[in-house]
């Protein structure tokens, strides 16, 4: 893929991803007694942190699981190896040959870890879907802690 294409799609999905964050939070805290708010805003950080960090560890390793598997089949777990004990170069760096092992094997690893993430976008929709509806509150916290102190 060309760098203008990979920029675009990153892009994208920061346009997507990007205001589901605030949403999510104002959703977090708007469901919350007002006592526990600061409770509920961190656990949100907290677990959207937590979240990122298992998602990378998962998703990562089912890249490595599966660029091994494939250059197995390939009679070519060295390759992976070499690759792994290379600082800099990358591909370019590669002799032809390991370089036309190397790229299907990769393509087919970044595929199975793209759908593993669509996947779980599917689960979190239909999770996001099962939320209940609720109103946003009309009035600030602290009319709220004046009217209850009267």
């Amino acid at each position: 893929l060309s760098r203008p294409i990979i920029l675009i799609t990153l892009a994208l999905v920061g346009l997507g991803f990007g205001p589901t964050f605030p949403a999510m939070m104002v959703a977090g805290q708007n469901g919350a007694v007002l006592r526990d708010l600061g409770i509920v805003t961190s656990m949100i950080a907290f677990f959207r942190t937590l979240g990122g960090s298992f998602g990378i560890a998962i998703l990562w390793s089912i890249l490595i699981g599966s660029l091994a598997s494939q250059l197995a089949a390939e009679h070519a777990s060295a390759l992976g190896e070499a690759i792994l004990g290379h600082a800099g170069g990358g591909m370019t760096a590669l002799p032809e040959a390991s370089r036309q092992i190397l790229a299907p094997a990769l393509a087919h690893s970044y595929r199975l870890v793209f759908l593993t993430n669509a996947g779980l976008c599917a689960v979190a929709a239909l999770l996001l879907a099962t939320m209940r509806e609720q109103k946003l509150r009309d009035e600030p916290a602290y009319q709220v802690r004046q009217r209850a102190a009267e």
